[in-house]
C-alpha cells in the first residue's frame, strides 16, 4: 500500500479551498507536461521520419556508387584493351617504316608504274611482277590496255 501520511498530514494543514487550488496547480503542471511530452513525440516521429529518409537515400546512393564503379572498371578494362590495340600498330607502324614493302616497278616511257598485283590474269594467261619487270612488250601491251593492278607513280 501507498504511504498515504504526507497526504494525510497535507489535508489536516490546509483549507479544501487551498487544497483545491493545489490540486488545480499540479493539474495544471500535468496538462503542461502532457503538452510537453506530445510535443516531443511529434518531433521524435519527424526525426525518425527524416532518419529513415536519410537511410533509403544513403542506400540508393551506395547503390549508385556500385553502379557506377562497376561502369568504371567496363570503361578501364575498354582502355586498357585500346591501349593495348594502340600499341600493336605503333609496333606494325613502325615496322612498316622500318622496313616498308617494295612494290615491283617498271619504266615505261617517261613514266614509272606500280604493279600492285603479286601474279594476275590477263587474257587467259597467268603471269607474275617479275614477268612483266622482265618484259617490254608485256609491259607495253599492260599500259596500254590501262589494266587496274598497274599505278602510275608521281615522280
Amino acid at each position: 500500500m501507498a504511504n498515504t501520511k504526507p497526504a494525510e498530514q497535507l489535508q489536516e494543514q490546509l483549507s479544501p479551498e487551498q487544497l483545491n487550488e493545489l490540486l488545480n496547480q499540479k493539474n495544471s503542471e500535468l496538462a503542461t507536461l502532457n503538452s510537453e511530452l506530445a510535443s516531443t513525440q511529434r518531433t521524435l516521429e519527424t526525426v525518425t521520419t527524416k532518419y529513415q529518409d536519410l537511410v533509403a537515400a544513403s542506400d540508393a546512393s551506395t547503390k549508385r556508387i556500385e553502379e557506377l564503379e562497376a561502369e568504371l572498371e567496363t570503361a578501364a578494362s575498354v582502355v586498357q584493351g585500346q591501349g593495348q590495340t594502340i600499341e600493336e600498330l605503333e609496333k606494325a607502324l613502325n615496322k612498316l617504316q622500318a622496313e616498308p614493302e617494295t612494290v615491283p616497278t617498271f619504266t615505261f616511257g617517261k613514266d614509272r608504274y606500280a604493279i600492285e598485283a603479286p601474279t594476275f590474269t590477263y587474257k587467259r594467261e597467268t603471269y607474275t611482277a617479275a614477268q612483266v619487270i622482265k618484259d617490254k612488250e608485256l609491259q607495253k601491251t599492260l599500259v596500254n590496255a590501262g589494266v587496274g593492278f598497274l599505278r602510275k607513280l608521281e615522280d
